[in-house]
């Protein structure tokens, strides 16, 4: 008898555990959905938009960039997202506003050529940085 309640406790704390992750989880894409669709409602057709997402773990937090680069490869806007719980923080990401996208390109497939060549590993990026490299593919 006591082990059925014991049991149906733990069954019941995990179902309360999973609605709570799902909702969690379903805040955090509303966010992103919503700043997304206010970026390219700023810049709409006019702008190559390009988005990167890096997942977080247990031990860091998510990370979202969006870019928007004109016709010549430049950064004219940049936000960058920090996710934690449900809540996201996002600002302007002034150190990529202005930059080369191509010029970045090119400079990174050559830093790779150069690490292939002397390491066998790759060197460890941070998450913000994995999401603005996925923005960069993106545009």
């Amino acid at each position: 008898m006591l082990m059925e309640i014991a049991v149906g406790v733990i069954i019941v704390i995990g179902i309360l555990g999973f609605i709570g992750y799902s909702y969690m989880i379903k805040q955090q894409s509303d966010e992103v959905r919503k700043l997304y669709e206010d970026f390219k409602k700023t810049y709409g057709k006019e702008y190559q938009i390009g988005f990167g997402l890096c997942k977080g773990t247990v031990f860091n937090k998510e990370y979202i960039v969006i870019l928007a680069a004109d016709k010549e490869k430049k950064v004219v806007d940049a936000v960058t997202a920090e996710g934690s719980g449900m809540e996201w923080t996002h600002g302007t990401a002034s150190e990529y506003i202005s930059m080369d996208i191509a010029k970045y390109k090119k400079e990174q497939e050559e830093k790779k050529k150069r690490q292939t060549l002397y390491q066998k590993s790759e060197p460890e990026v941070s998450p913000k940085e994995k999401a603005f490299i996925t923005a960069v593919r993106n545009l």
